[in-house]
């Protein structure tokens, strides 16, 4: 697809012994801003259905995060949904992003009608927070 041929990606994977299964994937559509000012993007992601629901794509999820902010510098990772699409929301909402509104006509549905979109925010400072959790959780501390 030129479409992520044409950006950077973040591929979630699983070492099988030898080789490397794919989870699923992470990758920018729009940057905003530039080396001289603070950044962020709009992102999308994908799991491959036989990961959906499981701790790994959970794991992998987090570490493409870690990575986005870290290697993209980025202040805020912004996402776009259709409002239907309750599962993708349930997981974002994990790692601490939130709704921020509806963009009225803004997604092409199956039919190819314009439809309404869920954008949804994940500040850096909200990701670190919930990063801190995690860890503290993993290793039996509480915050």
């Amino acid at each position: 697809v030129l479409f992520l041929l044409q950006r950077p990606l973040v591929v979630m994977g699983i070492w099988d012994d030898d080789k490397l299964d794919s989870v699923g994937i992470g990758y920018p559509s729009i940057f905003i801003g530039n080396d001289k000012t603070e950044k962020a993007a709009f992102c999308g992601y994908l799991m491959f259905r036989e990961y959906w629901g499981s701790v790994e794509s959970e794991v992998l999820a987090m570490l493409g995060l870690c990575l986005m902010f870290k290697d993209w510098d980025l202040m805020a990772i912004h996402g776009i949904r259709f409002p239907s699409n309750h599962l993708t929301a349930k997981f974002m909402q994990k790692f601490g992003f939130q709704d921020a509104g509806t963009v009225q006509r803004y997604m092409l549905d199956k039919n190819g009608k314009l439809t309404a979109a869920i954008a949804s925010t994940l500040l850096r400072s909200d990701f670190e927070q919930y990063l801190e959790r995690a860890v503290a959780e993993a290793y039996g501390e509480s915050t």
